[in-house]
């Protein structure tokens, strides 16, 4: 642990007596752990100036101080000097002696004497706020003093300041850079043009930020990649980030990353540097609002898809870990451990985006877009976020009342376990849902973790025999098993599945509802137009593919269907563990037919757990068209290798290595092409890359990776995916390649 030593201290220009005062009672203990956080045990005490007699009014305090031992606070590695803050009370003590409470904030003057030069190399010094000058060192001419200034009124445990051969110094552009005065990116010799091609995005996340939520709160933004930094260090103005998130302009994985980590630490500049909690039980809110800004950008930077397939799996990950786990806020809460950190900000950003749907359902239409920005103008007098105040602005903007729903998910853990299931009533013309609900803590030991039952409404959507959805509300409440009976909404009739006829329609309806996404994508759907209908048509391509229709094997089962199929929480408004049977060919039209990419992660989900040949035709075909969203391809690719078993003639094995051959390897020779489409081991050049297409260059990843999860009866890698992997190694070709295929080498 650092040590701070005090050698001298001035007030007003006058020496004066000082000590380090330790705390002396349990009740003095407990208030300075909940509002500093501080280790008091490891802590050299607070420290306490004599003011000189005589000296009133306005005091000018100077302090003489070093720092032993810094391994936290301030760190030295690879030749940077950089502060590790964690924009909370107790952070900026462990480096400079100052009142370290988020509600005290003032404006700064940050002097820096740093070499001119190090090795050869130039040195920088970054800080929060604005560059003001740099001029030589009165005295030392190998010297240089760099002084920054802070105008927005700061916070001492949100400054943070790296100094080091930082020479990869570039300047953003964009309307974004404008906004906040200037964009910066520092990197270590020789990485300028990485930097630059990495925060690319920074200048369109500013601009987004400031236009949907407001003003961006100081006056200019850096970013500064360190070696060796584990995570995000967030400052005022100012954001430290590790050099494994830098990356060139021809990659394409990394670029995600990139932009999700950048995303999510641009909007910590509005809640994290410039809105603090109010007490440690609030640093939930400051969090979840962070990750619900950045949940925006990447909806508008990436795509609805996009945004909608990380929720889905960022509510998986809650509901996984959501076991023992302590509340989001509690009473005589203190600062987070680092894996609770981790889960909170999981969590936080998923509990108000579901509060944002319930506003936005429940009340007049005003979700938390409008809240926000009224947080980020009471943030200008000072004021820090606070849970009860929040909820009080959520209710005045929206009218819905979220007590409840904050006692579910704020004030308490766990998340619910629903099984569900149904039963078609002829008479009545209804389905009858029964549900029954636990929690994920049924079986939790922690103190803290109590097994709770929610409350709430859910929908439940139906597509019934006439193609309509119709959407059903279900009012949940804290029992263990709810009924519901839900009417039916057109005339009942079984739905007649098992004729030619029927197939095709379906099939086509499916092309055409596709088609209707694929001019929003930009894509040339010329080629993927028939997919739909795949094998339906051809003897022979259905013969080759082994293509086999729903009903062909269980007519009697299709005949007696009602309905197409059923979804349960299908706005997506309940992080839940969803138990849901219905028959396989169900979820396949869902697969089909729905366009909501979470109603297709769903489906292909299930009928990776419902083996057969039907199943592996509909997977096949999803991962053959280019209109479907790429990761829904990917997780139907990697379900396939789960249908390569011999209980089903190795059908999985076969459909992935003719996807593959059909979109990723050159044609046939001529004289071959019988033999290639009899044999799915015969030999195949791949096309040279290609990697215009992301969807399509995620989806060849995808299709290779499950082609690698396959193993015959002895554990072994089969004769096929061998051979095919084995020559897109060996004859890989980037010549003509505008992006790097250094990770797709590495992955193969």
């Amino acid at each position: 642990m650092a040590i701070i030593v005090v050698r001298s201290v001035w007030v007003n220009g006058q020496t004066a007596e000082f000590r380090r005062q330790q705390v002396k009672t349990r009740r003095q203990l407990v208030h300075k752990l909940l509002r500093t956080g501080d280790d008091t045990l490891h802590d050299e005490g607070d420290l306490e100036i004599t003011v000189p007699q005589g000296q009133t009014g306005s005091l000018k305090v100077r302090i003489e101080y070093y720092v032993v031992r810094p391994q936290s606070g301030l760190v030295f590695r690879g030749g940077i000097v950089y502060t590790e803050t964690h924009v909370n009370p107790s952070s900026a003590r462990r480096w400079v002696p100052c009142l370290d409470d988020m509600g005290e904030r003032s404006t700064w003057d940050l002097f820096f004497v740093v070499p001119a030069s190090v090795g050869g190399e130039a040195v920088t010094a970054v800080a929060s706020g604005e560059l003001s000058s740099v001029v030589p060192h009165p005295h030392d001419v190998a010297r240089r003093v760099v002084r920054y200034i802070v105008s927005t009124a700061t916070a001492a445990c949100t400054l943070g300041f790296a100094a080091g051969p930082l020479t990869g110094a570039c300047a953003l552009g964009g309307a974004g850079a404008e906004a906040a005065g200037g964009v910066f990116a520092f990197a270590p010799g020789g990485r300028a043009a990485d930097a630059q091609a990495t925060c690319a995005v920074v200048p369109e996340a500013l601009e987004f930020y400031a236009r949907e939520f407001g003003a961006y709160p100081y006056a200019t933004y850096k970013v500064v990649f360190v070696e060796g930094l584990a995570g995000v260090v967030t400052c005022a103005a100012l954001t430290l980030v590790g050099t494994d998130v830098l990356h060139g302009s021809r990659e394409i994985e990394a670029a995600y990353e990139a932009r999700r980590v950048l995303g999510l630490a641009v909007a910590r500049q509005w809640f994290g540097a410039f809105v603090g909690a109010a007490a440690w039980g609030d640093q939930w809110l400051v969090a979840g609002l962070a990750g619900f800004m950045a949940a925006q950008f990447v909806r508008h930077h990436l795509g609805a898809n996009e945004q909608r397939y990380r929720l889905k799996r960022d509510m998986a990950r809650m509901c996984h870990a959501d076991v023992n786990q302590k509340p989001l806020s509690y009473p005589e809460q203190g600062p987070w451990e680092a894996g609770e950190a981790a889960f909170a900000e999981v969590k936080a950003p998923v509990v108000l985006y579901m509060l944002d749907r319930r506003m936005v359902k429940g009340g007049v239409s005003v979700g938390l877009q409008r809240v926000v920005p009224g947080v980020l103008v009471a943030a200008t007098g000072g004021a820090a976020v606070d849970t009860a105040g929040f909820l009080r602005t959520c209710r005045r903007v929206s009218g819905v009342d979220a007590s409840a729903f904050a006692a579910q998910w704020v004030f308490a853990s766990g998340c619910p376990v629903f099984h569900v299931g149904y039963a078609f009533n002829r008479k009545k013309l209804a389905v009858e849902i029964t549900l029954h609900q636990e929690s994920t803590n049924a079986r939790a030991t922690a103190p803290w973790a109590r097994a709770q039952l929610f409350a709430g409404q859910m929908t439940a959507r139906i597509r019934e025999a006439d193609g309509t959805p119709y959407e059903h509300v279900l009012d949940i409440r804290r029992e263990h098993v709810g009924r519901f009976e839900v009417q039916f909404n057109t005339k009942y009739k079984r739905i007649r599945r098992s004729t030619r006829r029927f197939h095709m329609r379906q099939m086509a309806a499916a092309a055409e509802e596709l088609n209707i996404n694929a001019e929003v994508l930009g894509l040339d759907d010329e080629d993927d137009s028939n997919i739909a209908l795949f094998g339906a048509e051809n003897a022979a391509e259905k013969r080759d593919w082994r293509v086999v229709e729903w009903g062909e094997d269980d007519e009697e089962s299709l005949a007696s269907a009602t309905f197409e199929w059923i979804r349960m929480d299908s706005d997506l408004e309940w992080a839940c563990v969803m138990h849901f049977e219905q028959p396989d060919f169900m979820w396949a039209a869902q697969l089909q037919k729905d366009r909501d990419v979470v109603a297709q992660l769903d489906a292909v989900d299930a009928l990776q757990h419902l083996p057969s040949a039907a199943a592996a035709t509909t997977l096949m075909r999803t991962v053959m068209d280019a209109r479907v969203f790429y990761r829904v391809r990917a997780d139907a690719a990697l379900a396939l290798a789960r249908l390569a078993t011999p209980e089903l003639a190795w059908i999985g094995l076969h459909h992935l290595a003719k996807i593959y051959k059909r979109r990723f390897c050159l044609p046939p020779r001529a004289g071959e092409d019988r033999a290639d489409a009899e044999d799915i081991s015969a030999p195949r050049l791949p096309r040279p890359n290609n990697f215009a297409n992301i969807g399509e260059y995620f989806t060849q990843l995808a299709v290779a990776a499950a082609l690698s999860n396959v193993r015959d009866r002895h554990g072994e890698a089969p004769l096929p995916a061998r051979r095919l992997l084995l020559a897109t190694a060996r004859y890989n070709d980037n010549s003509e390649n505008v992006f790097s295929d250094a990770r797709f080498l590495a992955a193969l």
